[in-house]
């Protein structure tokens, strides 16, 4: 599974030097603290609008996005919850639920589950990971039809060194973590996968530019760091404007095919659905 498909999945949701202010020891990750202040817990509901090079929109899906405190064996946490729609509709059908360290970022847990219940699911201890998932591939294969009894398989793996969980969910929230400015460039390792499933680390690479406005919960403008990625030769630049203040993704664009897709607050507030529970 490329690494292009984790991520279109998120919002369906570039020689670069090593960040400096990112240091690994074995077993654990140390991060610095954001510039602006801690990780503070948030909600909000953005809208996924893709438009196409001629200039036509597509219906837009909605994306929901709280962090909030948990812990996790002991251990200050927090815990991220995403939800997506599908374009033109508000039930919910796909969600990401991640789990990491308040202070080093460090995964504990993360999950990637559908509404006909396909699923992929990992716990890590150190540079120990366990993963439980669907025998059918969440990313790729058709829905289920309702009542299909889902199989799964399991296996666990050893990580050459530690990583952020970019692609299994926590993505832009990794750069909460450190202390951006104008100019900065650098990298950070994230797990991922070959295209024979094997599990490899992978540097997501980036650069920081600004601040610009971007659109804010209550629509007034917010000022944002400009932060473009990418983590190799197979996938297009993601760019994420995290807010200076009480940082947060606020906003990500990236070209999928001919398209822009585009994750931001709605100019006027979208009909979120009801509160609908994960399968």
């Amino acid at each position: 599974m490329s690494l292009l498909n984790r991520l279109r999945i998120a919002v369906a949701l570039a020689a670069i030097l090593t960040s400096t202010p990112f240091s690994f020891a074995a077993g654990a990750i140390n991060a610095e603290p954001p510039a602006a202040g801690p990780l503070v817990p948030y909600e909000h509901v953005l809208t996924i609008s893709t438009t196409s090079v001629s200039g036509q929109a597509e219906l837009a899906a909605l994306w929901k996005d709280k962090l909030e405190p948990a812990t996790w064996q002991g251990h200050a946490a927090f815990r991220r919850e995403q939800a997506n729609t599908r374009p033109g509709g508000t039930d919910y059908v796909g969600w990401f639920t991640n789990v990491f360290d308040t202070a080093t970022f460090q995964p504990y847990f993360s999950e990637h589950r559908r509404k006909d219940g396909l699923f992929v699911r990992y716990e890590f201890d150190g540079l120990h990971v366990r993963e439980t998932k669907s025998k059918l591939d969440v990313n790729s294969a058709p829905r289920t039809p309702p009542g299909t009894p889902i199989e799964t398989v399991t296996r666990e793996f050893t990580l050459s060194e530690p990583v952020y969980d970019y692609f299994g969910g926590t993505f832009g929230v990794v750069f909460t973590g450190i202390p951006l400015r104008a100019g900065l460039q650098g990298s950070f390792p994230a797990l991922s996968f070959s295209s024979d499933g094997s599990p490899v680390v992978t540097r997501v690479k980036y650069r920081v530019s600004g601040p610009e406005n971007v659109r804010n919960d209550d629509c007034t403008p917010v000022s944002a760091w400009k932060i473009e990625t990418d983590a190799d030769a197979d996938n297009p630049v993601y760019v994420y404007y995290v807010t200076c203040q009480t940082p947060r993704v606020q906003r990500l664009a990236y070209r999928q095919d001919d398209s822009t897709v585009t994750c931001e607050v709605p100019a006027h507030a979208p009909d979120t659905g009801a509160a609908q529970p994960k399968p």
